[in-house]
């Protein structure tokens, strides 16, 4: 079995042990079920640092927490877009996510999933080990989101004609602004009327240059001053989420540092008009 890469792809394999985490309760808000068999086949353990290895144990109950309300937000916005007729699917920066297994996808819908040739080799790998089999057409993408990824995408079946459900999850905080905001730029140029945009965005201004511990060192970006202003600049109708208030309506009390902190990410999901 190839090793996860290093940098971003070992974040996806901590971000994945937290969805495993999320499946095993009772209460859970989403059903991963392959999760925790792809952070066994990495390798990884929790004596190792990952994305929940913090100091204090406040702060990996808010990350815990964080990591499961997102899921399901973009877990309902996708199931709400195919319902509404997006056929199509783009996981840009798709790490380890395996909606494309455990969503109940009508028939016709096609799931992109694009990123790096390293991540997707490890992860085409891991998944052909498991016999694990998509609910719908799966086409992973090499590509680097810094460069012609559209041409990548659209070479892969990709019809920018069609609605399309786009969702960047855990993604734009490790790029650079300009990378960020490029990349915005070319996916609300690509989206088709009926389209839909779920992330999850920076919500502390100006945290992004400095330097941090762990997964936080990956961080590029800054954060948009008005989430919603910046999508509706681009043709989108933008609404933006507080998690500790999706959380409140997942019936999930978040921890003391979810509920008393202001957050430090926000989940926006965003329209393009029939």
């Amino acid at each position: 079995m190839r090793a996860i890469p290093a940098g971003v792809g070992t974040t996806a394999i901590g971000v994945c042990r937290l969805r495993a985490v999320e499946s095993a309760r009772l209460d859970r808000l989403f059903d991963d079920p392959l999760a925790g068999a792809l952070v066994e086949m990495s390798g990884w353990s929790p004596d190792r640092p990952g994305p929940d290895r913090r100091d204090d144990p406040a702060g990996r109950a808010a990350l815990t927490a964080w990591i499961a309300i997102r899921t399901r937000f973009l877990d309902d916005l996708l199931t709400d877009a195919v319902g509404a007729g997006c056929t199509q699917v783009v996981l840009v920066g798709a790490g380890l996510d395996t909606r494309a297994f455990r969503l109940p996808w009508p028939p016709s819908t096609a799931c992109f999933e694009l990123d790096t040739p390293e991540v997707l080799a490890y992860k085409e790998e891991a998944l052909g080990a498991l016999g694990a089999r998509p609910g719908c057409r799966r086409v992973a993408v090499p590509a680097d989101l810094r460069a012609d990824w559209p041409h990548r995408l659209g070479d892969a079946g990709w019809d920018p004609g069609r609605p399309t459900a786009w969702v960047a999850e855990g993604l734009l905080v490790y790029l650079t602004d300009a990378v960020r905001d490029r990349l915005v730029e070319q996916v609300s140029a690509r989206s088709a009327p009926g389209s839909r945009l779920g992330l999850t965005a920076d919500a502390r201004a100006g945290e992004g240059g400095r330097p941090g511990r762990g997964f936080r060192a990956l961080y590029r970006s800054t954060a948009w001053d008005d989430p919603a202003a910046a999508l509706d600049g681009q043709g989108w109708r933008t609404e933006v989420f507080d998690p500790r208030e999706r959380s409140a309506a997942y019936g999930r009390p978040g921890p003391p540092r979810l509920v008393t902190e202001a957050p430090a990410a926000l989940l926006v999901s965003a329209r393009r008009a029939p």
